[in-house]
């Protein structure tokens, strides 16, 4: 298998949450209920990936990749909001948003082994 340069840079949202690791499965049943519900009907959407860490069982990252930089930042806020309480009122649970790992560094995907038919 081999790389192949992508014809545009896929961009990449990565997300860490914290929480009680007794509601992480709980979470993620709701986190694809609702966002990647709402998410996936905006523009440029590609696909979401939940990742979990061995080493820190009270986190879990999301990581979403868009089709460009500039539609993922189009998203109306008033719907990322709107979600959010939403999710919120429906978990229940305390969770903390630990860290937006794409605002210390914008990470875009130039080459894959994954055909980019795939990624769309």
């Amino acid at each position: 298998m081999s790389l192949q340069k992508l014809t545009r840079p896929v961009a990449v949202e990565q997300l860490v949450f914290s929480m009680d690791p007794a509601e992480i499965t709980r979470w993620i049943e709701l986190d694809n209920q609702i966002w990647t519900s709402v998410l996936s009907r905006c523009r440029g959407y590609l696909k979401k990936e939940i990742w979990q860490s061995f080493d820190h069982p009270d986190e879990v990252t999301s990581v979403v990749y868009w089709a460009s930089y500039d539609q993922w930042k189009a998203i109306d806020p008033s719907l990322l909001k709107a979600t959010c309480e939403r999710f919120d009122r429906q978990f229940g649970a305390p969770y903390t948003l630990k860290e937006e790992l794409h605002l210390h560094k914008q990470m875009f995907i130039t080459y894959t082994d994954t055909p980019e038919a795939d990624l769309s």
